[in-house]
């Protein structure tokens, strides 16, 4: 199966002569582009971060009391711990914080009267920044009290209401409360860690052929990372993110030799941006694609055998601008065949469509009859069973690429790339005497989803 794609992925380089019509193929002037002006590939990709697991991590880092004993008079102290797990929410692109309490009085007048309690919730609301260095840093404020229940008590037939007195020791503990938590965000959250581990793991060499024996090489040349915007909805923050990236695919004789980049600032963008564009450059050489056509003809379970002859080895090459293949043929007599081949892809279908001519016997006196029927068997048996594919199942691992990157730079938390769709269509084709080089376009669509989040532990 993999070498199925990695054949498909060559075959599809070697046109000749197409033509575009209303019937979908495609023609041969529109695949003669320049191979220089292939641009950087572009992914946007929003990361959501689910409030529920932020809960999870925040709960387990806010302290309990926030205020013991206060004294407000001389004969009133007041206790404020929490009464409950925090819950956030998006309101206006801002993360509210809603902090459940518990108001505990302590009132004396002639006697010691008992501890009366009261509930309230408290709202901060933060404003989150993500910086250059890859830190985030948050701006807080208490923006709201919500009492669940009137702060009275009754003295002597009197109602006397207390909840100015609250307020006031809540209003003095503002600025404490949105400090820790602007302290917290800048402690505990941090990009570069899981940045820097994934920016390095994704620039290793990624073979898609990988346990298959052959070697076909994904390489990916990150380039920057830009910050676009965040947004808030009731359930989840937002961040929205640019990678630009240079990416390839090649064959064992033509791997680029490549340093590791370190990983760059955080660029602070205001651009729009939408979806994965991938510019693929791709380049095969006729060195590796023989001897893995070659190694399958020999591990073929139906070997091309037709009246005593049987194919021992295929060779592909250049001829002018289209491929030219030769087959060396044992029987009877020994004969080396060989016929140009031109395809088009039928671009409505995603199907191959090879198309052999000027069949010839190069060496040999097997008769041109039997020479054209075993090189038509060759095609019906080997090469057509390596069409049809769709060309979205060409970059078919990307999404696991990204996500092992991804999950190699995890810190704990579960990073997962959500693929919603990615289609690719080939952009253009050049023939040399070494190569076939190809380009493919993609777009798709996708999104990081970050969930069970585990509260890292206290340093």
């Amino acid at each position: 199966m993999r070498f199925r794609w990695f054949l498909t992925i060559c075959i599809c380089g070697l046109f000749y002569s197409c033509s575009t019509n209303n019937d979908g193929s495609t023609s041969e002037s529109e695949f003669n582009r320049d191979f220089d002006d292939i641009k950087s590939s572009n992914f946007c990709l929003p990361i959501r971060l689910s409030f529920n697991d932020l809960e999870a991590k925040l709960n387990g880092e806010l302290k309990n009391v926030l205020v013991s004993k206060r004294k407000v008079d001389k004969n009133t102290k007041i206790t404020i711990v929490r009464n409950g797990k925090v819950r956030l929410s998006g309101v206006s692109d801002k993360v509210q914080t809603t902090i459940p309490l518990k108001v505990e009085i302590r009132k004396k007048k002639i006697i010691d009267l008992p501890v009366i309690s009261f509930q309230i919730d408290v709202s901060v609301l933060s404003e989150l920044k993500v910086n250059s260095d890859w830190s985030v840093s948050s701006s807080s404020y208490v923006s709201e009290y919500s009492w669940k229940e009137e702060p009275t008590m009754t003295f002597l037939g009197l109602d006397i209401n207390l909840k100015d007195q609250v307020e006031k020791v809540l209003n003095e503990e503002k600025r404490a409360i949105s400090k820790s938590f602007d302290a917290l965000v800048s402690k505990k959250i941090s990009l570069e860690k899981v940045a820097t581990k994934t920016w390095n793991s994704i620039q290793r060499d990624h073979n898609l052929l990988k346990g298959s024996g052959d070697t076909l090489i994904l390489k990916v040349l990150p380039l920057s990372v830009g910050y676009l915007s965040h947004s808030t909805s009731s359930d989840a923050v937002t961040i929205n993110v640019k990678v630009e990236a240079d990416l390839k695919i090649c064959s064992f004789h033509a791997i680029p030799i490549t340093e590791l980049r370190a990983l760059p600032k955080l660029l602070l963008e205001k651009d729009t941006c939408d979806g994965i564009k991938v510019n693929l450059p791709s380049i095969i050489t006729f060195k590796d694609l023989n001897a893995s056509l070659n190694k399958h003809l020999s591990n073929s379970e139906k070997p091309i055998e037709l009246l005593g002859y049987s194919v021992k080895s295929v060779r592909l090459s250049q001829q002018d601008r289209s491929a030219y293949i030769t087959l060396n043929v044992e029987g009877v007599d020994d004969a080396i065949l060989g016929a140009e081949m031109r395809l088009e892809i039928d671009s409505i279908n995603g199907r191959l469509m090879p198309e052999i001519s000027e069949i010839e016997v190069l060496s040999g006196n097997l008769q041109t009859s039997i020479a054209i029927e075993i090189l038509n068997l060759y095609v019906s048996d080997i090469l057509l069973k390596y069409q049809g594919f769709d060309y979205s199942g060409y970059l078919q691992q990307l999404p696991q690429i990204v996500e092992q990157a991804i999950e190699n730079g995890k810190s704990g938390d579960m990073w997962h790339p959500e693929f919603q769709y990615m289609n690719t269509i080939i952009d253009g084709f050049m023939i040399d005497q070494s190569s076939i080089q190809m380009k493919f376009k993609c777009k798709g669509s996708a999104v990081v989803v970050v969930d069970s989040i585990k509260p890292k532990l206290k340093e």
